[in-house]
C-alpha cells in the first residue's frame, strides 16, 4: 500500500509541476510584451495628438497674416464680403456669376483653415464660408484665371 501511495505522490508532483510551467510560461510573454509596449501614456493619448495625424487650424480672416505660407491676403479688406471679392477675384465669370452674388448676399464671416501634414510634409489651406443661416461651405485654394 506504501507503494500505491508514493507512486500517487509522484503523479502529483509531476503534474503540479507541469501546471506550474504551462502557467509561468503564459503569464512570461504576456509580461514581457507589456514592458516592450512602452509607456502606458503613449497609449492614452487622444487621436488627434498622434504625430501622424493632421493638424488643423483655423482663424479668422483677420488673422491670417499669422498663417506662413497663406494664399491670401485680406489687407484693406473691412467685412466679410470684401473678403469673398478678394478671394473670388472680382470680375467673375459669367458662369459663376449667380454662386458669387448668393455667397455675397449670405456670408457673415469667412475662416481661413490650414493643414498640416506630416508624412508627407505638406501644408493645405481653403476658405470656410459661414452664412447667415448657420451652414457652412468650403472653398479650395485659389486658381489662376485662363
Amino acid at each position: 500500500m506504501a507503494l500505491w501511495l508514493l507512486g500517487f505522490c509522484a503523479a502529483l508532483a509531476v503534474f503540479l509541476l507541469l501546471l506550474y510551467l504551462i502557467v509561468f510560461r503564459e503569464a512570461t510573454p504576456r509580461k514581457k510584451a507589456k514592458e516592450e509596449d512602452g509607456d502606458a501614456a503613449d497609449h492614452d493619448r487622444p487621436l488627434n495628438q498622434e504625430p501622424w495625424c493632421p493638424q488643423l487650424e483655423v482663424k479668422n480672416w483677420k488673422e491670417v497674416g499669422l498663417f506662413d505660407g497663406c494664399p491670401w491676403s485680406f489687407d484693406g479688406c473691412g467685412s466679410a464680403q470684401e473678403v469673398v471679392e478678394r478671394i473670388w477675384k472680382v470680375p467673375v465669370c459669367k458662369g459663376l456669376q449667380g454662386g458669387h452674388e448668393a455667397l455675397l448676399s449670405r456670408v457673415k464671416e469667412v475662416l481661413v483653415a490650414r493643414v498640416q501634414l506630416v508624412v508627407p510634409k505638406e501644408v493645405y489651406f481653403c476658405v470656410i464660408y459661414q452664412l447667415a443661416n448657420g451652414s457652412e461651405l468650403f472653398g479650395g485654394p485659389p486658381t489662376e484665371h485662363t
